[in-house]
């Protein structure tokens, strides 16, 4: 499925990752950083986000050689579970959904599936603001405890902080404008909490964010 996708985001879409090549040998290279758990977050602007920044970090043929690098995502169960057709896709694209602002029991065995994928290897793509930014930038203040929970809880675990805007981009869309160019940038971040439990994850989560505020300011300055 992952080709038809990649096929749908080029050709019919008409949408293109500025310097694909360095982006995606830097994303490796700071992966391969990494001997344990990676938890992947980026900004969130759009619904399909998740194959931007996948598309961004692996090419089709790595994939066949290192199908861990195909990240398991959290789709917001009341926009992609609708149908019988978007459930598929999502099955068979390693999401587990999630309803934000849901039942907090249904949420934390989610947060509970996430973090046994960590410490199994796998990556884990969650967006940290918890759903799109109203005001088109990243607010450090807004981020999910429950990010900051799962990377406190399991061990050795790092955070892969994407920030990702296209540049037609100007507030929270479904999709992109077509034709346009997304440019993209990678910081990977060790939580470093002074404390424990719920204060542990809000500041882990807050980390986060100014983590993503830092790589937004340099993308508009970078374009002025």
């Amino acid at each position: 499925m992952w080709p038809l996708a990649l096929l749908w985001l080029r050709h019919v879409r008409g949408y293109r990752i500025r310097r694909l090549a360095a982006v995606r040998a830097q994303a490796r290279a700071l992966l391969r950083q990494t001997q344990g758990p990676v938890l992947i977050c980026p900004n969130h602007l759009t619904w399909i986000d998740s194959l931007l920044v996948q598309w961004a970090i692996s090419s089709p043929w790595q994939l066949l050689t290192g199908f861990r690098f195909f990240a398991w995502n959290t789709p917001e169960q009341a926009n992609f579970y609708r149908s019988v057709w978007l459930k598929g896709l999502c099955y068979v694209g390693k999401c587990l959904p999630i309803r934000r602002g849901g039942e907090r029991r249904a949420q934390r065995v989610v947060l509970a599936k996430l973090g046994w994928l960590l410490e199994r290897g796998e990556l884990v793509m969650i967006f940290p603001e918890g759903g799109r930014t109203v005001t088109g930038r990243v607010d450090a203040d807004s981020m999910s405890y429950g990010v900051g929970g799962i990377a406190n809880t399991v061990e050795g675990c790092r955070i892969l902080c994407v920030y990702l805007r296209g540049e037609k981009q100007v507030e929270k869309t479904v999709l992109p404008v077509r034709d346009q160019v997304f440019s993209v940038r990678f910081a990977l971040i060790t939580p470093d909490a002074n404390e424990t439990g719920l204060r542990g994850a809000r500041e882990t989560a807050r980390g986060i964010g100014q983590t993503l505020v830092r790589l937004e300011n340099d993308h508009f300055a970078d374009r002025q």
